[in-house]
């Protein structure tokens, strides 16, 4: 019933496992210890919301806004040139052939 311990093949497979384990194990506690740990800032910092008021938040919404509203027009006229880049590219092709 215990034939499978006297097995040299076994104990070798058994003991580099446990080694392969212990080593994993030490690796891992030692990468732990030797991680360089964050340093305390020196001053500490406001936070940013609490030093604007109302009406600077409104201008900065509204310039949010007008920002938004212009990439959206950009984007149309992007598209629209595209557009007719591939229509000039098309005909181009078109006269070369015939």
């Amino acid at each position: 019933m215990r034939e499978w311990l006297t097995n040299p093949e076994w104990v070798e497979r058994l003991s580099n496992s446990f080694l392969v384990i212990v080593t994993g194990l030490g690796i891992m506690v030692g990468w732990r210890k030797a991680r360089p740990k964050p340093e305390e800032p020196k001053q500490r910092l406001e936070v940013a919301g609490a030093l604007i008021d109302g009406k600077d938040a409104r201008a900065l919404t509204t310039s949010i806004e007008r920002n938004t509203a212009a990439t959206e027009n950009a984007a149309r006229e992007i598209s629209r040139a595209t557009e007719q880049m591939r229509d000039l590219t098309t005909e181009l092709i078109r006269s070369q052939r015939g």
